[in-house]
Formats: structure tokens, C-alpha cells, sequence
């Protein structure tokens, strides 16, 4: 009964799984069935009446075809098939009349449809097909207002021509393998949409002259120029919501067309994904420039805004900017780019903000020879070439909370670039430094966390004049900040922690080094190397950094000052015994002739870790001893332990110092089941008398008290396992003994 039961539910889990297997291969199949296209309804060439090539040259001979000549009543030209070796399959000049050309197929030597000079208004050319004519399928000259839609136009010059027609209508045709698939000339104030112009020898579209025009979700496709180019002045346009892909040159261009916007548009595997030539105060946002040569490249094209694109996957950079000066480059992703995710050359007054830039081959953001710009907010992480961010040549920048993480080298790099800020960034886990000024004076670095990098935190190499202040530096793999071949910079009320060393010189003179926090370093709190000279240092702080030398820093310059001139006040060592001066390692002798009593900044409230509960299991009979470790560099006052039984009310205890900096009490003992929770405190000697609390991370250390008399539970189980294997172990020999007698 139970094999059948067990039979029965694994038929009917079968019988379920292969019937969500076939809902779902169902469900698959009506959505492929769904996504079919439709097919384009061009003229049925059975189902038209032969005709010779039409002129018209006036009012009264459009009345030999039907209709009134209004807007409501349009004669009407239908349902031909004209082919001839005619200059013009349909030719239409000078009218004022409405007419309307449909369903026809149009094929001649020159134009298939060609309007001259008709009245505004007037012309609309719907549903036809025209291939195979060599200068243009459809040719609509100086007739505004003009409406062509549905047409098939394949096979010539151009597919639709449209020249010195303004405020003219192009809408749903199919304009393939032509020259040009659409053509405007001096045709301003057009709509050209949800048309489809592929394969075409040169450009899907092309404006020329034609400013203030619409051309809106079409598909310019497997150009071998462009997909969409504005060229000559075709300012105010818009290009919004088209697809080009697959093009041999760029996907959209823009030539000499300024105050333009290009938005919403899809650039897939084309030569550029944009390319803007002399053309000024345009915006190019929200597209997506994917797997071409380079995302959007800007030329000599001033005060543009490049926002929220997405330019990823391109074989050299995302965006690239050349001679573009006062431009706005912001809220963009380029990730996984061939070369630069950002790159900006000889142009000025930039500001680069709030872009992801992760992944590339080369640099995050690339800033060469574009002085007094602004790099803010971005994300740079993760660049395999060189630097998250790299200021080359470029004077005067501002580089101010960006994040610069796990980059190949350093996570900013300003080099050969006179008086750069540099403020408020993050630079993580770089595999050289997290900012480094190269051959760069007068710069400014404030504010900034560099920590975990593989060489230094901060490095100022060849550049005199530098400002660096209020930075973090700490677990990098040498020096917190490096200071190389450098006169007369200021390094002041920066935190050094858990590096090799906190600060180091090499060839560097003349520095002002005050009012830093220099703690837990590996070997000295201050390193300097020799050929280092007439480097002041004071008001330091130097906490535990020494491990197995006999002090925390280390002088090997010569002329170094250890202590201020003036109020001849020297620096806090924590080690130091009070009385006297404090030595220095190194080859020099050097010496702190006045050391400090208390830290010169404020070094944090006291640090309680390692905290335990002995023994661990306790019963009703233990008293249990509750330890910590707590340091200050200040000194510690009182240490307590609050604890509560059952959620009660907290109960305060001391805790004495054991020895070194163990501190230690003993509580209990406690009734069986009852659950304590407990949390230390600790003041220092400040007159502040700075608090610190070990809470557990808020959710209090806690045990519960067993009873010393029940098995504990790895017991009953050893006992557990060993009576089976006696019964085990018995009934086997009894077995045994039974086939014996038999």
C-alpha cells in the first residue's frame, strides 16, 4: 500500500511537470506566432490600370482626373501603373489645386513623382510605389506643407527628395537602397517619422539647410554613410526615438547644426554612435551608443550637454570630446569601452559630473590639455588601462566626490596640471595609489579617503606647493601619503592609520608637516629617507606605530625640525615617558626636544574589543568573568560592565585593570535558564571625559545559564551512538550463534 500511494504521487508529479512543460512550450510558440510582422500593402501591379507618363502644368488638367480640387474633395490621381523611359512618371507644376497621388507604381528614367511649385498645402502622395528611377523616387520642389506617406520609394537616387519644401509631412515610408533613403534641402520646419530607410549607398537620412525639423522613430539601418545627418545649418532639429544601427560611418551626425536634440535614440555597431562637427548648445541625451568604434565623439563644438546616454561596449571611448569647450558631460554610463570611458582633449570650462565610468581599457575619465574644468559625483571603478581618473595638462581643475575604486594604477592622477583641487573623493583598493599629483604644483588635496590601495594612499611626486589636508589614508600597502622630489608643501590634520608608514619623504624639502594623526603604522608614524632636509615637523600625533623599533619615526635628512620654533612645542608620542626629549631612529640623531603631554587633535573616544565571557557554558554554580581590551590615546578613567538578568534593570559593575590594557570583573553566580545580557563602557582622562560603548552592535552580549547536572547534549548523543552499536554488536552475535546450532 505505501509503494502504491508513493507510485500514485510520483504519477501525478509527472503528469503536472509534463503539463507545465507543454503550457509553456504552448505559450511560447502563440508568442512567436504574435510577433510576426506586416507585411507592406504597396500597389498590386494586377490590380492596375497601364498609363502613360502624366504632365500637369496647370489647374485644368488636373480636372481630367476625379474630385473638386479641395481640401475636402482633392482631385485624385489612382491606381496607375506607369512605367516609361520618360524623364518623369508623374510630373506636377504650378497648380493651386489640392490633388492627391495613390496606389500607384511609378517607374521612369529621372523622377517617378516629381512636384514643382505647388500651392501650399496642396500635395498629398500616399501609397504609392516608386523604385528603380535614377535621380529621386519622389521629388517635391518648392511645395510646402507637402504630405507623403506609405510609400514604397527603392532603388534610385534618392528615395524621397524634398527641396526648398517647407513644413512638409514624410511619414511611414520605405525608403531602401537608394542613394540617399530620404533627402531634405532648405525643407525647414518638416516632420520626417516612423520611416524606414536601410541599405542606402550614402545616408539613411539627410538634412541639409533644413533647421527646426522633427525626424522621429524611424529605422535608418546598414547605411554605408550615415544613418541621420543634419549638415549646414539645420539648427533647432530634433532626432528623437530613431534606431541606426549597422551603419559603415556614423549613426547620427551633426554638421554645422547648432541648438539640436538628439534624445531617445538606439546606435548599435556603427562607425560612431554620434558625431557632432561645428555645431553648438545642442543636447544629446538618453540615447544608447552601443558596440561601435566610439560612443559620441564631439568636434570643435562648444557649450553642448551630453546627459544620461549609455555608452558601453565600444571598441575606443564612450564619449570623446575634442576641441568642445564649456560643455556639459553628466549622468552617463560608460562601462566596458576599448579605451577611455570618458576622454576630454583641448577643451575648457568641461564639467564632467555624476557618470559611471567602469570597466574600460584604458582611463575612467581622461582629461588632457582642458583647463578650468570640473569632474564631480562620478564613478570610475574597476578600469583595467590605467587610473579611474586622469588629469593631464589641464590647469586649474576641480576634481571633488568622485569614487575611484580597484583601478589598475591610481584612482586620480593629476599630472602636469598647476593649481588642481582635488577634494572629497573616494580611492579604494587601487593597484598603485589612490591620488597621485605628478609634476603638478599648487595643488590642493583636502578631504579625501584613500585607504587599502597597493602602493600609497597619497602620493606628491615633482610637485611643489601642495596642499594636503584633512585627508584619510589608511591599510595602504606603504606609505599613507608619499611625498618625492618636492619643496615646500603643507601636509596638515591628516589621519595615517595601518600603513607601512604614515608619511614619508624622499628628496623633499622644506615641508610643513602639523597636526596629523599617525596611528597604527606598520613600521614609523614619519619615514624620512635621506637627501631630505629643512623639513619642519610639529603638533603631530604619533599613537602606536612602531613594531620591534625603539621610536615612531624615523629621520635620515638632515636639518629636520622636530618641534616648532616658536612655542617650542614638539609632537605627542604615545609612547613617550614624560620626561625629557624623545628620540628618533635614523642616521642623524634626531630628536624631539619637546614633547607633548596630551594629542594636539582629538583622537577618538576610547576602542573596547576582545570581549568574552568565561567559561562560556555557565552553570548555576559559576561566577563568570567578564574581559575586555581598552586603549585611549588619552588615557583610560573608568571602565564599567552593565548587565540585566532576564530584561530586568541594568546593574552597573567595575571593571579593574588586570594588566596592559585587559580590564576584567566577575558577576554572578546565576539561577538556572536565566538569560543575561550585558554591554561595556569606558571614559578617558579628558576633561571631556569622551564615552565609548561596546554594545555588541546594538544587540547586546548575552549567555544563558545551564544546569550543571543535565548530560550535555554532545554527551547523550556519544551515549546514543554507543548503545546502537552494542545492540548492533549483540544481535549480530546472535544471529551467528543461531546458524551454528542449525
Amino acid at each position: 500500500m505505501r509503494k502504491q500511494t508513493i507510485k500514485s504521487k510520483v504519477s501525478v508529479r509527472t503528469v503536472i511537470c509534463a503539463l507545465l512543460i507543454i503550457i509553456g512550450i504552448s505559450s511560447f510558440s502563440s508568442m512567436r506566432v504574435n510577433a510576426t510582422t506586416v507585411s507592406y500593402d504597396s500597389p498590386s501591379f494586377s490590380s492596375l490600370t497601364p498609363h502613360a507618363s502624366i504632365s500637369i502644368t496647370s489647374d485644368i488638367e488636373l480636372e481630367a482626373f476625379p474630385g473638386l480640387g479641395t481640401a475636402e474633395d482633392p482631385y485624385v490621381i489612382e491606381g496607375y501603373n506607369i512605367t516609361t523611359t520618360d524623364n518623369n512618371g508623374i510630373y506636377i507644376a504650378g497648380t493651386t489645386k489640392y490633388f492627391t497621388i495613390r496606389n500607384c507604381y511609378v517607374e521612369a528614367k529621372d523622377n517617378g513623382i516629381y512636384i514643382y511649385a505647388a500651392a501650399n498645402g496642396t500635395t498629398k502622395i500616399i501609397n504609392n510605389a516608386c523604385n528603380n528611377n535614377e535621380v529621386n523616387n519622389i521629388y517635391i520642389r518648392f511645395s510646402h506643407y507637402s504630405v507623403v506617406v506609405d510609400n514604397l520609394c527603392e532603388n534610385s537616387g534618392n528615395g524621397i527628395n524634398l527641396d526648398y519644401s517647407e513644413y512638409s509631412t514624410i511619414v511611414n515610408n520605405t525608403c531602401n537602397n537608394n542613394i540617399k533613403g530620404i533627402y531634405l534641402d532648405h525643407a525647414s520646419f518638416s516632420v520626417i517619422q516612423d520611416n524606414e530607410c536601410n541599405n542606402n549607398s550614402n545616408q539613411g537620412i539627410y538634412s541639409l539647410w533644413s533647421g527646426n525639423s522633427t525626424i522621429y522613430n524611424n529605422t535608418c539601418n546598414y547605411n554605408l554613410w550615415e544613418g541621420i545627418y543634419l549638415d549646414q545649418s539645420s539648427d533647432f532639429s530634433t532626432i528623437a526615438n530613431n534606431t541606426c544601427n549597422n551603419n559603415i560611418q556614423d549613426s547620427i551626425k551633426l554638421c554645422s547644426s547648432s541648438y539640436c536634440f538628439v534624445i531617445n535614440n538606439t546606435c548599435y555597431n556603427n562607425s560612431r554612435g554620434i558625431y557632432v562637427l561645428y555645431s553648438e548648445y545642442s543636447t544629446i541625451a538618453n540615447n544608447t551608443f552601443t558596440n561601435s568604434f566610439e560612443g559620441v565623439f564631439m568636434d570643435q563644438s562648444s557649450h553642448n550637454i551630453v546627459a544620461d546616454n549609455i555608452c558601453i561596449d565600444n571598441d575606443q571611448r564612450g564619449i570623446f570630446l575634442w576641441f568642445t569647450s564649456n560643455s556639459i558631460v553628466t549622468e552617463n554610463t560608460c562601462n566596458n569601452n576599448g579605451d577611455d570611458g570618458i576622454a576630454i582633449t583641448y577643451s575648457d570650462n568641461t564639467t564632467i559630473s555624476n557618470n559611471t565610468c567602469n570597466y574600460n581599457d584604458a582611463d575612467g575619465i581622461n582629461l588632457r590639455y582642458s583647463d578650468f574644468s570640473t569632474l564631480k559625483g562620478n564613478i570610475c571603478n574597476s578600469n583595467t588601462g590605467y587610473e579611474g581618473i586622469n588629469i593631464e595638462i589641464s590647469n586649474n581643475s576641480t576634481i571633488s566626490y568622485n569614487t575611484c575604486n580597484n583601478n589598475l594604477k591610481d584612482g586620480i592622477e593629476l599630472e602636469e596640471s598647476v593649481n588642481g583641487s582635488i577634494y572629497n573623493n573616494i580611492c579604494f583598493d587601487n593597484g598603485w595609489y589612490g591620488i597621485e599629483a605628478k609634476e603638478s604644483g599648487n595643488a590642493s588635496i583636502s578631504e579625501n579617503t584613500c585607504n587599502f590601495n597597493g602602493w600609497e594612499g597619497i602620493v606628491i611626486d615633482y610637485s611643489d606647493n601642495a596642499f594636503v589636508t584633512n585627508n584619510t589614508c589608511s591599510y595602504n600597502h606603504y606609505a599613507g601619503i608619499y611625498v618625492g622630489y618636492t619643496y615646500s608643501s603643507t601636509i596638515y590634520n591628516n589621519i595615517c592609520e595601518n600603513n607601512q608608514n604614515g608619511i614619508q619623504l624622499w628628496y623633499s624639502h622644506f615641508q610643513n608637516i602639523t597636526y596629523n594623526i599617525l596611528r597604527d603604522n606598520m613600521e614609523h608614524g614619519v619615514a624620512i629617507d635621506s637627501s631630505s632636509d629643512n623639513n619642519s615637523l610639529h603638533h603631530n600625533n604619533f599613537v602606536n606605530n612602531y613594531q620591534g623599533t625603539s621610536s615612531q619615526a624615523r629621520d635620515s635628512g638632515s636639518n629636520n625640525l622636530w618641534y616648532d620654533t616658536e612655542k617650542l612645542e614638539g609632537n605627542y608620542w604615545s609612547d613617550w615617558s614624560g620626561i625629557g626629549s624623545y628620540a628618533i631612529d635614523g642616521s642623524v640623531g634626531a630628536v624631539d626636544l619637546y614633547p607633548l603631554n596630551e594629542p594636539t587633535v582629538y583622537l577618538g573616544p576610547p576602542v573596547i574589543i576582545d570581549v568574552i565571557n568565561s567559561p562560556v557554558s555557565a552553570t548555576e554554580l559559576d561566577t563568570i568573568e567578564i574581559e575586555a581590551r581598552v586603549t585611549s590615546p588619552y588615557g583610560v578613567q573608568t571602565v564599567s560592565l552593565h548587565y540585566r538578568v532576564n530584561g530586568g534593570t541594568w546593574i552597573e559593575v567595575s571593571m579593574s585593570l588586570v594588566s596592559g590594557d585587559l580590564y576584567s570583573c566577575t558577576i554572578g553566580t546565576f539561577a538556572i535558564d536565566d538569560f543575561i545580557e550585558f554591554y561595556i563602557n569606558a571614559t578617558d582622562v579628558t576633561i571631556e571625559h569622551n564615552i565609548a560603548i561596546n554594545d555588541n552592535s546594538g544587540v547586546y552580549y548575552s549567555f544563558t545559564i545551564i544546569d550543571s547536572v543535565v548530560i550535555p547534549e554532545f554527551q547523550s548523543h556519544s551515549i546514543l551512538i554507543l548503545s546502537t552499536i552494542v545492540f548492533l554488536f549483540s544481535f549480530v552475535c546472535l544471529v551467528i550463534k543461531k546458524q551454528r546450532r542449525k
